[in-house]
């Protein structure tokens, strides 16, 4: 499954590759985002964004928001697309 990692300590986003397996790809996005607890959260119809629910209680190293969208995530996040 193909996804996008959006990193804003690195700043950089890169188009990643994720298993196929969806129980395979939970620990893998905890690996990726850094995290132990995933929150997910609606982009648009069939695109979400995986991201650390704790990630604003943690010292914040870097975060980035959507232009007009007003939320800031701290840390890493992964978007991916659902059919």
């Amino acid at each position: 499954m193909r996804a996008i990692k959006i990193d804003p300590v690195a700043k950089t986003i890169t188009e990643i590759e994720l298993a196929q397996n969806p129980n395979e790809t939970l620990q893998e996005l905890y690996d990726l985002i850094g995290c132990d607890l995933v929150e997910l959260v609606q982009l648009d119809r069939g695109i979400i964004m995986a991201v650390d629910e704790e990630g604003k209680l943690k010292e914040i190293k870097g975060g980035f928001t959507f232009l007009g969208w007003g939320t800031v995530i701290a840390g890493t996040g992964i978007v991916l697309g659902v059919r």
